[in-house]
Formats: C-alpha cells, sequence, structure tokens
C-alpha cells in the first residue's frame, strides 16, 4: 500500500503527540496506536531526526535517490517514486458519501457533500447533509440532534462559499467571484475524507484554482442545484429554500 512519509529533524520518536505538536495529527487519527518511527543519520535536510511511515506504509526509511521529499512548516512530507500515493491508498475508514471529482492527478477523489438540495416542482430546500448526533428532547422522544463535532467545521466553508458564488457574476461564460481561502478550504474539504494535508496535495498535483472551485461546488449539492434550476427556468418557476443548519428556519429567495 502506498503513502507518504514524514521526517521530523531533531528528535529521536514520533509517538501522536510529538506528531500533533508538528501539526501532523491529520495523517495519523485513524489509528490509535502509536506509530513506526525509524532514526536517521542525513535525512532529507542533511540532519538527524525520525522517519515516521503514513498508515499503511511499511518501510521508514530515507532513501534520497528513490523517494521526492518536499520540506513545510519544518517536517518534511515524501513518498517512495515507484509507489505514489493515490485516493485509494489515503481514503478514511470513515469517508464521508459525497460527489467524486476528478483532481489533478487525473483520479476521481470523493469530496465530502456538506449542504444538500432536495429537488421539488417549486422551491428548493438546501440542508445539512452532515452526520448528525442522536438527541432527546424535553418529552423524551429521539430527534435530530446537532452535527457530530468532528465534521462541524464542514459546514460555514460550505454556507460561505455558497453565499459567494450566488453572488457571483458571469464573465465570458464563466463565474467569477471573490472567495478568498478557496484553496485552504478545498484542503480541508478533502481532508475530512483523505489522510493529507496541504503539502501531501502540492506533491500529488491535485489542486489549481479550477478544481479548488470544483471541490467547494461538490460541498454544496452544485450539480443537483445546476438541474433543478434548468427544471425550474424551463417550467417558467423559480425560487430556491435556505436553511442555516438542521433546526433553522427556511427562506425563500431567487438563485443567481
Amino acid at each position: 500500500m502506498a503513502g507518504f512519509l514524514y521526517y521530523i529533524p531533531n528528535i529521536d520518536k514520533a509517538d501522536h503527540a510529538v506528531l500533533a505538536k508538528h501539526g501532523l495529527a491529520y495523517a495519523f487519527a485513524d489509528s490509535k496506536s502509536n506509530p513506526t518511527s525509524n532514526s536517521v543519520i542525513g535525512g532529507p535536510d542533511g540532519g538527524n531526526g525520525v522517519v515516521t511511515p503514513g498508515i499503511g506504509v511499511e518501510d521508514a526509511r530515507y532513501l534520497k535517490d528513490t523517494q521526492t521529499w518536499r520540506k513545510y512548516k519544518g517536517v518534511w512530507v515524501g513518498y517512495n517514486n515507484d509507489e505514489k500515493p493515490g485516493p485509494s491508498d489515503l481514503i478514511r475508514k470513515d469517508a464521508l458519501d459525497g460527489y467524486e471529482v476528478v483532481l489533478g492527478d487525473q483520479n476521481q477523489w470523493v469530496v465530502p457533500l456538506a449542504r444538500s438540495l432536495s429537488e421539488s416542482d417549486g422551491p428548493a430546500s438546501f440542508s445539512c447533509y452532515l452526520p448528525t448526533k442522536i438527541d432527546l428532547d424535553e418529552d423524551g422522544k429521539w430527534i435530530e440532534g446537532a452535527t457530530i463535532k468532528k465534521y462541524e467545521h464542514l459546514w460555514p466553508i460550505a454556507c460561505g462559499f455558497w453565499d459567494k458564488i450566488r453572488g457571483a457574476v458571469i464573465e465570458d461564460g464563466k463565474i467569477a467571484f471573490d472567495f478568498s481561502g478557496e484553496t485552504e478550504f478545498a484542503i480541508i474539504a478533502l481532508q475530512a475524507n483523505y489522510r493529507i494535508g496541504p503539502m501531501e496535495a502540492v506533491l500529488l498535483e491535485l489542486l489549481d484554482a479550477g478544481t479548488a472551485v470544483e471541490i467547494l461546488k461538490a460541498m454544496v449539492d452544485w450539480p443537483t442545484f445546476v438541474s433543478w434550476q434548468k427544471k425550474m427556468l424551463d417550467s417558467g418557476a423559480a425560487g430556491i429554500a435556505s436553511s442555516d443548519g438542521p433546526e433553522a428556519e427556511t427562506l425563500v429567495t431567487d438563485p443567481h
């Protein structure tokens, strides 16, 4: 199984606490046991430290001539050249449902659906699609609760992107809008389903301006919206209902 390797300089051992301290918790969160690590003399930086293999990777060595490495925020991320990782190697065991989006490596990556649209013959309704807790009301009735904490950060990203894209304009047949941070948010979306961070995405050449937007469009159920909007325009009706969360009131507005 292919995967990434991580080199941390000037340490003797890497456990979960050390990995988290260096910003690598995302790569090892699927495993409760501490990863293996090998001491290295003369690592990617020419110094000494520890190489830790990502989940599923067995060999934790630094091999200068057969590996690719990049430095990122004080650590190094690399892979074996003959085993470049792909989505099937990096997917989390609890990956969320969503749309398959072809990224820069020409592979299909599943982007979690955060904000789903329910089609109808009238105004459509957006709602939170992320996993929720089961709760109890005051009468002891089982009800849908809040979004599970590990996924709740995806909702404001989806809502923020939707608000921006609804206010977009069409220039030369393309949607033009200002949504600063789109690359960062695209990485966060992918990270919900895959053991990757910014440098892994760079090493795999996953993103450009277009693919980052496609990831965010998948988060907000854009394909369903386009289909529904066409149906409404063909029928002469228009209107969309949006929701700020599972228990929010519904507001009807015009689509843009």
